[in-house]
């Protein structure tokens, strides 16, 4: 959690990309960087978060103000729920099961 609420930028970078829906591959082009350094990051921000699934890094930075406000405020229907639980698929796909 340190890096993340320091303002590790690259920590937010893929938070704010996983939160609007994209895979860690797309994350990976957008950011420049390979699929296995983004997979790496989102496990290392998930272990610092101490959580265990894409729904809960989504809920948890949602809580902790980390990606507050990109697509929507948390009172917003839809808002962080229907984010958290494209985190959730979105986890699910990359992982070959079904969510």
């Amino acid at each position: 959690m340190e890096a993340v609420n320091r303002g590790d930028g690259r920590d937010r970078d893929v938070l704010r990309l996983l939160y609007q829906g994209l895979d860690d591959a797309t994350v990976a082009r957008r950011l420049g960087v390979s699929h296995r350094t983004v997979q790496r990051r989102v496990q290392r921000i998930m272990t610092d978060l101490g959580v265990s699934g894409r729904f809960a890094l989504g809920a948890k930075a949602q809580e902790l103000g980390l990606i507050l406000g990109i697509n929507q405020s948390a009172n917003s229907p839809g808002g962080t729920a229907a984010n958290a639980v494209d985190l959730h698929a979105q986890g699910c796909r990359e992982a070959g099961r079904t969510g």
